[in-house]
């Protein structure tokens, strides 16, 4: 009864190879620790101590391309760029936001708990090997006479008869004979040289690196109510939070009711009066939270409105969004085609990026200028109405500038020398030829040329002293019939840059749809500045395919993979050939029917075939034409391959035979195909 017990209990007995081990898992967590808390800790205090990269991340000294940034030298651009890094340096800014504290808290937490786990460490003691000169305390070059010795004072030191009260000497004194035996018995000596311990090759214990804890029977439903909780809980409401937020934004950064709204709302009437509405009737703007510090600003704002009929929005709702949804804005216009909307969201654009109210006031862009000043520009002779012709002036013939200080007169010199001056060019060819046909992929090249740039500069930070961020310029190059009217004609295509080096060069494409003389204009908008933008007319001729007919050339190569035919055509091939050769043929004539053999080459390389026997006698001269085109016929088809790479000839050979098999059958599903 105890064998038979024994047979089902003794794997229970046994000791298990694989084993939790608190030990290990200290290891293995210290380890873990370590390869996050060093890049964590390393690229926080880069964060927070060098200054200057989150300075250069907004005004970068070089250009992906190695030119050198150049940035408007007005009092009112260096001021700004030095608050900047005034307010970078500071510790507050640095360290006292709310994700920066959270950051740090997290980092000490992390710390606190990396030196805890290294104190448990120190109590943990090494798993020794077997070392015989260690345990009879001689050295590896000891003598056998100095082994024996050794071995004979220590055995009579720690023999279990003169420790009789102390069991570990019991297992002291095995551990002395067994490196006696190992440092003198040959066979054990090669043992311990080969496997590390004089009885021979020995079992070895892995264990796992996780705490025991997980395994002990108390903590079972303690483990498995922790891991149902963090699998089937906090992971699918983390990720469903993460989703619920990012499915609010498109891939734009615009919320997606934001984009449905200007979707629907904006039409090809939509000009600039529209759009601060339109933005302040945004989603982000409506999210914007109002502070309790502005309930008194808007209260004394609210009592101080007088209330009409009807509200008139004059203001526009300028928010940190507002960049991302005019470009929002953009898009609509410009996948519509409405030209003259997108020329009207530019224009708004720039109004937020420059403060100004419109396009007539862009003389406002010009440092020290005001109304009064303005006024005085706009009589007289010389009239300037917009910015570019106060830049194409002389610096001693400006007007407006005669009553400026030096300082101010030296501010002007700055921005008007940063301020981009565009030459742009352009002409429309066709890849690979000479001339334009109607049908064809025309390539409109256009060069935009910064003149106010040197070689190996790019252009700097706009010049914009009330806003709030670095802004960039944006160039919008549209493609477009020349027509009358402001809009012009039917848009073909546009390109947004962002290049900013001091040439820049862009590409559009369009199918050429009408002969004879075509007039094209590139209109180049700049989304920064009000007044710089530039245009001009490009001509060409179309010609008709007839007037220039295109060859077109196939090479040699080509034409050899056409004829090869495909893993498909070789199987009906096959078939379609093997079938012919043993298939009869049958020719359907008003004459009785014949029956003939296919002839088969004899070995002169002539065709040879027997007569066909006539069914009654007497109408040999009745069958002679019959056999006369029955044989041309044969011969015809002898002489025409039955299986091309396109088959060409298996449905004609298939419809002069009246019955045909299953493979010309398929032959003809593979004709049709």
């Amino acid at each position: 009864m105890s064998q038979f017990r024994d047979t089902f209990t003794k794997d229970e007995q046994r000791e298990n190879l694989l084993d939790y081990d608190d030990n290990a898992f200290m290891f293995f967590l210290c380890s873990v620790t370590v390869c996050i808390l060093i890049p964590w800790t390393f690229f926080f205090l880069r964060k927070c101590l060098a200054v200057s990269n989150a300075y250069r991340r907004k005004y970068p000294e070089k250009s992906s391309s190695g030119s050198k940034f150049r940035y408007c030298q007005c009092s009112a651009c260096v001021a700004q760029r030095a608050e900047l890094h005034k307010e970078l340096s500071l510790l507050r800014s640095r360290f006292l936001t709310k994700g920066r504290l959270i950051e740090v808290t997290a980092l000490l937490l992390c710390w606190l708990g990396f030196i805890l786990i290294c104190r448990n460490l120190q109590d943990v003691h090494s798993i020794k090997t077997f070392d015989p000169f260690e345990i009879l305390d001689v050295s590896p070059s000891a003598t056998q006479r100095e082994i024996k010795k050794a071995y004979r004072l220590m055995s009579l030191k720690y023999h279990p008869d003169k420790n009789v009260n102390d069991p570990t000497q019991g297992a002291r004194f095995i551990m002395i004979a067994k490196a006696y035996q190992a440092l003198t018995d040959e066979v054990a000596k090669k043992n311990y040289e080969k496997y590390g311990n004089p009885d021979g090759p020995g079992g070895m214990k892995i264990g796992v690196g996780l705490p025991r804890f997980l395994v002990e029977e108390g903590n079972q439903l303690f483990v498995l109510c922790f891991f149902f909780l963090f699998l089937l809980v906090v992971l699918p409401m983390i990720f469903l939070c993460y989703y619920q937020r990012q499915k609010k934004y498109a891939p734009n950064g615009v919320m997606v009711e934001s984009v449905q709204f200007l979707t629907h709302v904006m039409t090809e009437g939509t000009r600039l009066k529209n759009l601060p509405e339109l933005l302040a009737a945004s989603g982000e703007s409506r999210a914007m939270k109002i502070e309790r510090e502005d309930d008194n600003d808007m209260k004394q704002i609210c009592d101080s409105v007088v209330e009409t009929k009807k509200r008139v929005f004059t203001m526009p709702v300028i928010v940190r969004d507002s960049l991302p949804i005019t470009q929002c804005m953009m898009e609509v216009s410009v996948l519509s085609d409405w030209y003259l909307t997108a020329d009207s969201v530019l224009e708004f654009r720039r109004c937020l990026v420059q403060a100004i109210s419109g396009r007539s006031q862009s003389l406002l862009q010009i440092p020290h200028f005001d109304e009064d000043v303005i006024r005085h520009c706009h009589r007289g002779k010389n009239v300037i109405r917009e910015l570019g012709d106060f830049l194409r002036q002389e610096s001693d013939e400006r007007r407006g500038t005669i009553d400026m200080t030096p300082e101010q007169l030296a501010d002007i010199q700055a921005f008007s020398s940063h301020v981009p001056n565009i030459d742009i060019q352009a002409e429309i060819v066709v890849d690979d030829e000479a001339d334009i046909v109607v049908g064809d992929i025309a390539t409109c090249r256009i060069i935009l040329t910064r003149k106010n740039l040197k070689e190996g500069e790019a252009a700097g930070a706009v010049h914009a002293p009330f806003f709030s961020e670095p802004k960039y310029e944006e160039w919008w190059i549209f493609l477009k019939e020349k027509g009358d009217g402001p809009a012009g004609g039917r848009l073909i295509n546009f390109v947004k840059s962002r290049n900013l080096e001091r040439v820049v060069r862009e590409n559009l494409q369009f199918r050429v749809g009408r002969p004879g003389k075509n007039t094209m204009t590139v209109v180049a908008l700049c989304d920064s500045y009000a007044g710089v933008d530039a245009s001009i007319d490009v001509d060409f001729r179309a010609y008709t395919p007839e007037e220039k007919p295109r060859e077109v050339f196939v090479h040699p190569e080509d034409v050899k993979l056409d004829e090869e035919p495909t893993l498909f055509q070789q199987m009906l091939g096959d078939v379609c050939i093997n079938s012919s050769d043993e298939e009869e043929e049958i020719d359907m004539d008003e004459a009785p029917k014949v029956v003939r053999k296919k002839p088969t080459p004899d070995a002169d390389g002539q065709a040879s075939s027997k007569e066909p026997a006539s069914e009654k006698p007497g109408q040999g001269s009745e069958q002679a034409a019959p056999t006369a085109d029955l044989q041309q016929s044969q011969e015809v088809r002898m002489n025409t391959p039955k299986f091309q790479p396109h088959g060409h000839y298996i449905v004609p050979a298939l419809l002069q035979d009246p019955t045909p098999s299953i493979s010309k059958w398929l032959c003809s599903i593979y004709e049709v195909i």
